[in-house]
This record gives C-alpha cells, structure tokens and sequence, in this order.
C-alpha cells in the first residue's frame, strides 16, 4: 500500500503480540453442536443449509423442488445422518436414489464418516 499516497503506510496486525502457538491451528474449530451423548449431534441451520445446497446441484431445480423442497437434514449419530421429507414417497425415493450422493456431500460438509442416510416422513419427526 506504501507509494500511494506520499509518506502514507498501512500497518496490520494478524496475530497478538508474541505469535500465535507453534501447535495452535486458527483455521479449525470445535464444533460447537456437539452432543454430550457421545457421537450424536444435531445439525447447525448452516449444515443443514449446506447439505441442500449442494444436492440441488447435483439433481437439478425440478427434482429438488419436487422431493427436498422442505427437507430437514436434522441429525447424526455415529454414522447415520437421520433427514425428514415432507411425505412418505418422496423419503423413500431421496433414500432409494440420492441416499449415497447426500453421504458423501454430508461426510465432506460435516467433516465426520456418514455410512448410512435415514429419511424419514415429518410425521414421524419430534
């Protein structure tokens, strides 16, 4: 930025004064949805959001449309994501058709092994 304007500098300050931890990763976080019940956590809005996002890619706006409109990606525990649909047919043909594409969109977003996807009707949902 020096040479702009005559005599002027812009100073920055990435870290605190003495450094940041040799061992300290300041691009990774907890995550804070974790679950005191051991490997069960629900998912944040954003993950949720994500996760739909992405299948919408991947099916096209029709198809989305018709099966993920109002579908809640909602919780894993292990190595299941548990998702709800709006109905019984359309849980049953996101399970039968995407239930591998959404594993490995979750596995990528969520940063933990999805294995198994669950879609369930609303009705069943708490």
């Amino acid at each position: 930025m020096q040479g702009l304007l005559p005599g002027s500098w812009l100073f920055l300050q990435a870290e605190p004064f003495g450094g940041a931890a040799v061992d300290e990763d300041l691009g990774q976080r907890p995550p804070p949805d974790e679950l005191v019940a051991g490997r069960a956590m629900i998912l944040t809005p954003v993950q949720d959001q994500a996760i739909a996002a992405r299948m919408a890619l991947i099916v096209g706006s029709i198809t989305f449309d018709r099966l993920f409109g109002g579908v809640r990606f909602d919780e894993v525990d292990g190595d299941v994501l548990f998702a709800y649909a709006k109905d019984e047919e359309s849980a049953a043909e996101i399970e039968d058709t995407f239930a591998l594409h959404i594993s490995i969109i979750a596995t990528d977003i969520l940063k933990r092994e999805i294995g198994i996807v669950m879609v369930l009707p609303k009705q069943t949902a708490q």
